[in-house]
Protein backbone atom coordinates (compact mmCIF):
# COMPACT_ATOMS: atom_id res chain seq x y z
CA UNK A 1 0.00 0.00 0.00
CA UNK A 2 1.48 3.31 -1.04
CA UNK A 3 2.45 5.87 1.76
CA UNK A 4 -0.55 8.49 0.61
CA UNK A 5 -3.17 5.85 0.62
CA UNK A 6 -2.50 4.98 3.91
CA UNK A 7 -2.67 8.23 5.30
CA UNK A 8 -6.15 8.10 3.95
CA UNK A 9 -7.20 5.59 5.24
CA UNK A 10 -5.69 6.17 8.86
CA UNK A 11 -7.90 9.66 8.76
CA UNK A 12 -11.04 7.86 7.50
CA UNK A 13 -10.58 5.52 10.34
CA UNK A 14 -10.25 8.40 13.41
CA UNK A 15 -13.50 9.67 11.50
CA UNK A 16 -14.99 6.07 12.38
CA UNK A 17 -13.93 5.58 15.20
CA UNK A 18 -15.02 9.04 16.84
CA UNK A 19 -18.37 8.15 15.18
CA UNK A 20 -17.99 5.34 17.38
CA UNK A 21 -17.73 6.79 20.68
CA UNK A 22 -21.02 8.97 19.95
CA UNK A 23 -22.95 5.65 19.61
CA UNK A 24 -21.74 4.37 22.94
CA UNK A 25 -22.05 7.41 24.62
CA UNK A 26 -25.56 7.66 23.64
CA UNK A 27 -25.75 3.45 24.50
CA UNK A 28 -24.88 4.67 27.71
CA UNK A 29 -26.92 7.39 28.36
CA UNK A 30 -30.00 4.98 27.23
CA UNK A 31 -28.86 1.97 29.51
CA UNK A 32 -28.54 4.65 32.61
CA UNK A 33 -32.22 5.66 32.37
CA UNK A 34 -34.05 2.39 31.49
CA UNK A 35 -33.86 1.22 35.02
CA UNK A 36 -35.34 4.70 36.25
CA UNK A 37 -38.10 6.62 35.24
CA UNK A 38 -37.53 9.69 33.10
CA UNK A 39 -38.50 12.92 34.14
CA UNK A 40 -39.40 15.77 32.03
CA UNK A 41 -36.44 17.65 33.44
CA UNK A 42 -34.22 14.10 32.33
CA UNK A 43 -35.54 14.46 28.20
CA UNK A 44 -34.79 17.78 28.34
CA UNK A 45 -31.27 17.47 29.21
CA UNK A 46 -30.72 14.33 27.05
CA UNK A 47 -32.04 16.26 23.80
CA UNK A 48 -29.98 19.19 24.66
CA UNK A 49 -27.18 16.82 25.16
CA UNK A 50 -27.65 15.63 21.83
CA UNK A 51 -28.20 18.26 20.03
CA UNK A 52 -24.99 19.45 21.55
CA UNK A 53 -22.93 16.54 20.49
CA UNK A 54 -24.47 16.78 16.74
CA UNK A 55 -23.76 20.28 16.29
CA UNK A 56 -20.10 19.87 17.85
CA UNK A 57 -18.97 16.23 16.52
CA UNK A 58 -20.62 15.92 13.25
CA UNK A 59 -19.01 18.74 11.31
CA UNK A 60 -15.91 17.70 12.95
CA UNK A 61 -16.21 14.19 11.33
CA UNK A 62 -17.12 15.52 8.00
CA UNK A 63 -14.18 17.95 7.85
CA UNK A 64 -11.65 14.96 9.29
CA UNK A 65 -13.17 12.61 6.68
CA UNK A 66 -13.30 15.20 3.62
CA UNK A 67 -9.14 15.85 4.57
CA UNK A 68 -8.44 12.37 4.54
CA UNK A 69 -9.60 11.71 1.01
CA UNK A 70 -8.63 15.31 -0.34
CA UNK A 71 -4.56 14.54 0.88
CA UNK A 72 -1.97 14.29 -1.92
CA UNK A 73 1.42 12.70 -1.32
CA UNK A 74 4.24 14.88 -0.44
CA UNK A 75 7.09 14.93 -2.81
CA UNK A 76 9.30 17.48 -0.41
CA UNK A 77 11.74 14.62 0.89
CA UNK A 78 11.39 12.57 -1.97
CA UNK A 79 14.97 11.53 -3.91
CA UNK A 80 15.15 10.09 -7.23
CA UNK A 81 15.48 6.60 -7.45
CA UNK A 82 19.30 5.11 -8.41
CA UNK A 83 17.88 3.25 -11.03
CA UNK A 84 14.61 5.10 -13.06
CA UNK A 85 13.07 3.79 -16.33
CA UNK A 86 14.22 6.15 -19.08
CA UNK A 87 12.94 6.29 -22.42
CA UNK A 88 14.40 7.80 -25.56
CA UNK A 89 13.20 10.75 -24.73
CA UNK A 90 14.85 11.11 -21.32
CA UNK A 91 18.02 11.10 -22.67
CA UNK A 92 20.18 13.96 -21.47
CA UNK A 93 17.52 15.05 -19.06
CA UNK A 94 18.21 14.76 -15.56
CA UNK A 95 15.37 13.81 -12.84
CA UNK A 96 15.36 16.58 -10.19
CA UNK A 97 13.79 15.50 -7.03
CA UNK A 98 12.78 18.86 -4.65
CA UNK A 99 15.71 17.29 -1.78
CA UNK A 100 18.17 18.24 -4.91
CA UNK A 101 17.27 22.02 -5.21
CA UNK A 102 19.13 22.96 -1.66
CA UNK A 103 23.04 22.01 -3.96
CA UNK A 104 22.00 22.71 -7.26
CA UNK A 105 23.81 24.54 -9.44
CA UNK A 106 22.45 26.68 -12.74
CA UNK A 107 22.93 24.77 -15.64
CA UNK A 108 21.62 25.12 -19.32
CA UNK A 109 20.90 21.07 -19.47
CA UNK A 110 17.11 20.47 -19.16
CA UNK A 111 15.93 18.69 -16.29
CA UNK A 112 12.72 17.05 -15.52
CA UNK A 113 10.56 17.60 -12.08
CA UNK A 114 7.46 16.37 -10.93
CA UNK A 115 5.00 18.48 -9.00
CA UNK A 116 1.86 19.82 -8.40
CA UNK A 117 0.35 22.79 -10.39
CA UNK A 118 -0.70 25.70 -8.23
CA UNK A 119 -1.97 29.30 -9.56
CA UNK A 120 0.23 32.36 -9.83
CA UNK A 121 -1.34 35.86 -8.54
CA UNK A 122 -3.15 36.42 -10.93
CA UNK A 123 -5.35 32.56 -10.59
CA UNK A 124 -5.97 31.48 -13.95
CA UNK A 125 -9.50 29.64 -13.92
CA UNK A 126 -9.46 25.83 -14.03
CA UNK A 127 -9.55 24.61 -17.47
CA UNK A 128 -8.59 27.98 -18.66
CA UNK A 129 -5.20 28.45 -21.07
CA UNK A 130 -2.28 29.45 -18.84
CA UNK A 131 1.02 31.13 -19.93
CA UNK A 132 2.52 30.83 -16.33
CA UNK A 133 1.71 28.23 -13.00
CA UNK A 134 3.63 27.71 -9.51
CA UNK A 135 5.07 24.13 -9.32
CA UNK A 136 4.93 23.10 -5.64
CA UNK A 137 5.92 19.55 -3.75
CA UNK A 138 3.11 19.29 -1.67
CA UNK A 139 -0.95 20.42 -2.88
CA UNK A 140 -2.33 21.06 0.48
CA UNK A 141 -5.85 19.66 2.06
CA UNK A 142 -9.49 20.77 2.24
CA UNK A 143 -8.55 23.07 5.27
CA UNK A 144 -4.53 23.56 4.87
CA UNK A 145 -3.19 25.18 1.21
CA UNK A 146 -0.13 24.88 0.67
CA UNK A 147 2.85 25.82 1.72
CA UNK A 148 4.20 27.63 -0.92
CA UNK A 149 8.38 28.35 0.54
CA UNK A 150 10.27 30.02 -1.79
CA UNK A 151 13.47 27.89 -1.97
CA UNK A 152 10.47 24.65 -2.50
CA UNK A 153 8.82 26.62 -5.31
CA UNK A 154 9.23 26.57 -9.01
CA UNK A 155 7.42 29.08 -11.26
CA UNK A 156 6.72 27.23 -14.62
CA UNK A 157 7.20 29.35 -17.83
CA UNK A 158 5.91 26.74 -20.43
CA UNK A 159 7.13 27.14 -24.22
CA UNK A 160 3.08 26.75 -24.96
CA UNK A 161 0.36 27.71 -23.01
CA UNK A 162 -0.81 24.73 -21.36
CA UNK A 163 -4.71 23.45 -19.42
CA UNK A 164 -4.62 24.71 -15.79
CA UNK A 165 -5.56 22.11 -13.24
CA UNK A 166 -5.50 23.21 -9.94
CA UNK A 167 -3.40 20.65 -7.83
CA UNK A 168 -3.09 18.52 -10.77
CA UNK A 169 0.28 15.94 -10.59
CA UNK A 170 2.34 16.78 -13.51
CA UNK A 171 5.43 16.35 -15.24
CA UNK A 172 7.56 19.85 -16.48
CA UNK A 173 10.56 19.51 -18.56
CA UNK A 174 12.91 22.75 -19.10
CA UNK A 175 15.54 25.21 -17.80
CA UNK A 176 15.89 25.65 -14.59
CA UNK A 177 17.23 28.60 -12.91
CA UNK A 178 17.39 30.98 -9.83
CA UNK A 179 14.58 33.20 -10.04
CA UNK A 180 15.15 36.80 -10.37
CA UNK A 181 13.54 38.30 -6.88
CA UNK A 182 14.16 40.33 -3.88
CA UNK A 183 15.84 39.13 -1.17
CA UNK A 184 12.82 38.13 1.46
CA UNK A 185 10.70 37.52 -0.87
CA UNK A 186 8.05 34.81 -0.52
CA UNK A 187 8.15 34.55 -3.71
CA UNK A 188 9.57 31.23 -5.94
CA UNK A 189 13.37 31.09 -5.28
CA UNK A 190 13.54 28.89 -8.91
CA UNK A 191 12.07 29.46 -12.13
CA UNK A 192 11.77 26.99 -15.24
CA UNK A 193 11.50 28.24 -18.61
CA UNK A 194 10.87 26.35 -22.31
CA UNK A 195 9.39 24.03 -20.35
CA UNK A 196 7.05 21.34 -21.46
CA UNK A 197 4.58 19.69 -18.98
CA UNK A 198 2.26 16.77 -19.19
CA UNK A 199 -0.42 14.96 -16.59
CA UNK A 200 1.38 12.31 -14.33
CA UNK A 201 0.00 9.43 -12.17
CA UNK A 202 0.82 8.77 -9.04
CA UNK A 203 2.06 5.33 -9.39
CA UNK A 204 5.05 7.75 -11.26
CA UNK A 205 5.84 8.57 -7.40
CA UNK A 206 6.86 5.26 -6.52
CA UNK A 207 8.31 4.59 -10.22
CA UNK A 208 10.86 7.02 -10.22
CA UNK A 209 11.20 8.20 -6.28
CA UNK A 210 12.46 6.82 -2.89
CA UNK A 211 12.14 8.76 0.45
Amino acid sequence: MRPHTARKLSFVRESVCRARSLFIIGAWARERSAGATIQPSEKKETLTFWTITAAIGLPMILAVALVGLDMRADLSELKPAELNPASEADKGVSLVGWPDLKGLRESPARVRMLGYMLDDLRRPHEGNRADIFILLPEAGQFLHPAHRIPDQSVVVWPTYPVVFRYRQLVWVTGVLSRALRSPGDDLPAWAMTFADMSPADERDIGRWFRP
